[in-house]
């Protein structure tokens, strides 16, 4: 606790942390205390109590102490029995736990962004009672979807496919069913691209669907793998049937293309 020239008033334990007090220094100007604190550091924190002073509003901020970690600090204007200004009250507390776990997601995030964007999943959300839909720029990228916002209706996301209606009862099944939605679908226009999407209900606190999140991926590889694979079915059908009935005998070389 400072009065309004910075004095000391009081202070605890843990405020030793920064300041190096000593019992007999009540009364003494804070700027003539010895701190760990690098110099711009308590600099930005005297500027900070002199504009709490001679504003009266509070002032709250994050601080980066180097080694000794993160600190959320905060200034509060201490006020006598007038309502004016008398002092101010300096807190820290401790959040170097917190930004290291904020670090951490923010890299996880960052890692999960460059995966889908090397995987090329886009991922979306729907809000059903919004009728609006999220999606991320790899999204718009794989239905061909021209534009550059992160928003779009719900009626628009429908029809950037072949079969609309086929879109919209998948979402009504996951509404009513609540269950995992996964759709194989052409994308509209002329493509001949399929893309597969997959879909979760996340619920409100009531146990009511709240929001429809989801990835939408092109599969059209995978598509055309399995459609050469069912063709080559119906060719060996063929030429078992044509052999059966006509004595023809071919070599399996011959069948697979291999010589």
């Amino acid at each position: 606790f400072l009065g309004r020239r910075m004095e000391i008033r009081k202070f605890n334990e843990a405020a030793r942390l920064f300041f190096r007090f000593d019992d007999k220094d009540a009364g003494r100007r804070i700027t003539d205390i010895a701190s760990d604190l690098p110099g711009a550091i308590i600099t930005d924190i005297m500027d900070r109590v002199e504009r709490v002073v001679s504003r009266g509003g509070s002032d709250q901020w994050e601080m980066n102490a180097g080694e000794m970690g993160w600190f959320l600090a905060k200034a509060t204007p201490h006020r006598d029995e007038s309502g004016a200004v008398a002092g101010t009250i300096l807190s820290f507390v401790d959040v170097t736990g917190m930004k290291r776990a904020e670090n951490q997601l923010r890299g996880l995030e960052k890692r999960l962004r460059r995966t889908h964007a090397m995987a090329m999943v886009g991922c979306w959300d729907f809000i059903p009672d919004g009728g609006k839909m999220w999606v991320t720029p790899e999204t718009r990228a794989i239905l061909e979807c021209p534009g550059d916002g992160d928003t779009m209706s719900f009626n628009d996301f429908c029809r950037l496919f072949r079969n609309p209606d086929d879109v919209r009862e998948a979402f009504d099944n996951l509404v009513f069913s609540r269950a995992k939605m996964e759709l194989t679908t052409l994308v509209s226009g002329d493509s001949s691209r399929y893309v597969m999407l997959v879909a979760e209900l996340e619920y409100d606190s009531r146990g009511e669907p709240a929001r429809i999140s989801g990835a939408v991926q092109d599969v059209s590889g995978v598509m055309g793998a399995r459609r050469s694979l069912e063709e080559a079915h119906e060719y060996l059908k063929r030429i078992q049937k044509a052999a059966a009935l006509g004595g023809v005998r071919m070599e399996w070389n011959t069948l697979t293309g291999l010589s």
